[in-house]
């Protein structure tokens, strides 16, 4: 588990965050300063919940680092947290907690969840593909779909769409369709809305 701001490179400072130690960037673009952090050992799935997240995020801001934004790597492989044994309760009490940073942090959250089955033979993706437990929609401002459907996949595109969005109109069935390279590494090299 991760949250990243900025752009990598040479470690700035290793220091501690509750006893762990983490690795601390400083850059600069233009005008504008990025910090960024990660655990310096990694955690491994399923060693790290919502609450570790926060608690490192509390304790960096003791330092004066204040998020812009968290980017956890698949929030449904984060730990349980305890007291929830119900999968389902699990999930959602992850998502709560993921949701409460962005509202009390300020920051922006990012992660990523997969789709059930159904949405595997879909082109576009919408509220009955949430895998696990749709109560999730309740805890994001926006949730966007990442699809490839047919022959989208040689041609190395994908297909984005809104599943909900708590603010503005949107649609489904509406897609950005984004030019893709990963064989380089690079997601999206053109886009078309």
């Amino acid at each position: 588990v991760s949250a990243r701001l900025g752009l990598g490179g040479t470690p700035d400072a290793i220091g501690e965050v509750d006893g762990a130690p983490v690795v601390v960037e400083a850059k600069t673009v233009g005008d504008r300063a990025f910090q960024s952090w990660e655990p310096f050992d990694g955690e491994p799935a399923l060693g790290f919940d919502a609450r570790g997240i926060r608690s490192d995020i509390d304790g960096l801001a003791l330092t004066g680092w204040a998020a812009d934004a968290v980017i956890c790597d698949y929030a449904d492989n984060l730990a349980p947290c305890p007291g929830y044994k119900d999968k389902r309760e699990q999930i959602e009490m992850t998502w709560q907690l993921l949701h409460g940073i962005s509202q009390s942090c300020h920051c922006l959250v990012v992660t990523a969840t997969q789709a059930n089955r159904e949405g595997y033979d879909r082109k576009w993706l919408d509220r009955r593909n949430v895998s696990e437990d749709k109560r999730k929609l309740g805890q994001v401002t926006a949730m966007f779909g990442i699809n490839v459907w047919g022959e989208e996949k040689e041609r190395q595109l994908a297909r984005l769409n809104w599943i909900v969005r708590r603010k503005g109109q949107y649609s489904t069935k509406r897609s950005c369709l984004v030019g893709q390279c990963l064989a380089i590494g690079d997601p999206c090299t053109a886009s078309v809305f």
